[in-house]
């Protein structure tokens, strides 16, 4: 099934003409219109939606990709080598915010999160045509929720990507794709930016109403769904989003604790209490994946620049988990020493037998939701002793951080202090960073954080620049799709 939907997503993309794709691109009702017949193939095919996170779009694109657009991390070999700040290639360009629009990094990442999306759409389109008694219970419903998450999955990693997520007024939204694709309905408009809210949101709250319970955090549930829903809506930042958040947020604290040490979570990995969603990893590819190659090599790879550097500084718990001598394995079992590496990122054990098949991939964890919580509290009400509770408390506390100091604060000022505790629990974790860097504002310079962090973004009028330019295939093909500004129109 992965082979076909494979060939269909790569038919699509690079395709040059319509002919082509008349030639080349069945209708989807005859592509594998047979395998999904009852609740067992229908597993078998939900679960080849899953493999997709086994791709480098969900680990080494989604984690370093996001954090060199925040400017919480410079993630390039020849920085790290010869020490020189200026060059070509993706990397360069996510520092400098300065995109070609026929760059095949960006393609890749286009076309893997759209791979995933049919793969989900075609599960959704093929068990909605199945009986209801070849599924045991609301099975049927929860396999569908499960796909309708991971198409939103996607279609959100896009939306961060592409898109001008953070105004509600603009046309630049998400391509997003509800059916599987074929050569009748490819061509396609992109949603404006608060359409694009409404449908992510739409999948969210049917995962919400139909999907499974919490299983383990390698599966979609209603909490996950809930928890990214809380996430997307403080994105799209109403009054009414943040009482939204708040309750939601609430419910969830309460059923997902935090580990008592940082130490236990980054051991446990995707098994430890607060994990809710994180990527699936197996023994045998935990030394091979980009994560570990990319952040835990950290002497010859990467480097933290200023903005999260300055924070981990001094006194601060968090700093050995970001930046410290990191003790690696080979699956032969020759231990190494690596500079500089993230720690956080490493994993455990002497042995590749002693590593557990687990993952330090966290796509939404419980810590999240504290500041999620604290963040709708600050914008909605500006209780300061709240917020210190929510971050001191829970957050600071275990990780040995100085707690936010008790005080008179004007909300700006409250709320940079809870833009400097993300930085501090999730950078290079999940890209919570990149959003954040965004939505929040430096009571300083009164820009975008983003805007200081970030070398050839000077003011608000540079922003266009951080939107990467969708892929010129995708424009060549789509007759429809809109180009991001600044972008040639091919």
């Amino acid at each position: 099934m992965r082979n076909i939907l494979q060939l269909l997503l790569g038919v699509l993309f690079l395709g040059a003409c319509e002919g082509i794709l008349d030639e080349q691109i069945p209708e989807h009702n005859t592509v594998d219109g047979n395998v999904v017949t009852d609740e067992n193939s229908a597993e078998v095919a939900l679960t080849g939606v899953y493999s997709y996170l086994q791709g480098e779009n969900w680990e080494y694109y989604y984690l370093e990709s996001f954090a060199n657009l925040a400017g919480t991390y410079w993630g390039t070999r020849r920085a790290a080598i010869t020490g020189q700040t200026e060059g070509a290639g993706y990397d360069y360009e996510l520092i400098d915010n300065d995109f070609t629009y026929d760059n095949t990094y960006i393609l890749e990442e286009w076309r893997g999160a759209y791979n995933m999306i049919l793969a989900a759409n075609w599960v959704i389109d093929r068990v909605e045509l199945c009986p209801d008694n070849k599924f045991n219970g609301t099975r049927k419903q929860e396999i569908i929720a499960e796909a309708r998450f991971m198409r939103f999955f996607g279609h959100y990693y896009l939306f961060r990507l592409f898109c001008k997520f953070w105004d509600l007024e603009s046309s630049e939204g998400v391509l997003y794709r509800e059916v599987p694709v074929s050569v009748s309905n490819h061509i396609a408009p992109r949603l404006s930016v608060a359409e694009s809210y409404e449908k992510l949101l739409a999948d969210l709250d049917y995962v919400i109403d139909n999907g499974p319970d919490f299983k383990d955090a390698y599966h979609a549930s209603r909490d996950a769904a809930k928890a990214f829903k809380a996430e997307l809506l403080m994105m799209r930042g109403t009054e009414e989003d943040f009482t939204e958040v708040m309750a939601l947020t609430e419910e969830l604290i309460a059923k997902y604790p935090l580990e008592s040490t940082l130490a236990d979570l980054y051991t446990k990995g995707a098994s430890a209490s607060e994990v809710i969603f994180a990527r699936f990893q197996s023994q045998k590819d935990t030394w091979n994946t980009p994560a570990m190659v990319n952040f835990c090599y950290g002497d010859y790879y990467g480097f933290l620049p200023s903005a999260l550097l300055n924070l981990i500084q001094g006194d601060s718990g968090y700093f050995e988990w970001y930046q410290s001598d990191v003790v690696n394995y080979s699956p032969q079992g020759n231990s190494q020493i690596y500079h500089n590496g993230v720690k956080k990122m490493t994993p455990t054990g002497k042995t590749n037998e002693e590593i557990k098949a687990t993952t330090k991939v966290f796509y939404m964890r419980a810590a999240e939701l504290y500041l999620l919580r604290a963040e709708a509290i600050a914008r909605k009400t500006g209780d300061v002793t709240a917020v210190r509770s929510l971050i001191n408390d829970h957050l600071f506390s275990r990780a040995g951080h100085p707690e936010i100091p008790n005080q008179n604060y004007s909300k700006e000022l409250l709320l940079n202090e809870i833009y400097k505790a993300y930085l501090l629990e999730l950078a290079l974790e999940n890209g919570i960073e990149y959003p954040v860097a965004v939505r929040f504002i430096d009571p300083q310079t009164q820009m975008r954080y983003l805007i200081g962090q970030k070398r050839y973004l000077n003011s608000e009028a540079d922003m266009w620049k951080s939107i990467q330019p969708i892929p010129q295939e995708e424009i060549r093909v789509n007759t429809l799709m809109q180009q991001n500004e600044g972008y040639p129109k091919i």
